[in-house]
């Protein structure tokens, strides 16, 4: 999604999104080597933030017309299918 916002904001906006969404995969695969429950959960809640994360940059986005509301309801419609 990223690859459509400008070039200007390749070290911006683009990096901060991308690494964040990375994050999520990320942590949760840290997380699955944990030996506990407890720090398992740590984890996810790093996950969970960095999920927070990425919906404050698809704000930004939209607010900078990088994206358009199509999109955001695109994205909400998957993030509900995941979610049950």
């Amino acid at each position: 999604m990223t690859r459509t916002f400008p070039k200007e904001e390749l070290y911006g906006l683009t990096s901060q999104f991308r690494r964040a969404a990375d994050s999520i995969v990320l942590n949760i695969a840290e997380g699955s080597g944990c030996t506990s429950k407890k720090e398992f959960s740590q984890f996810l809640g790093y996950s969970i933030r960095s999920g927070f994360e990425c919906i404050g940059c698809l704000d930004i986005a939209l607010e900078n017309k990088f994206i358009n509301e199509e999109i955001i309801a695109m994205l909400d419609g998957l993030q509900k299918s995941l979610r049950k």
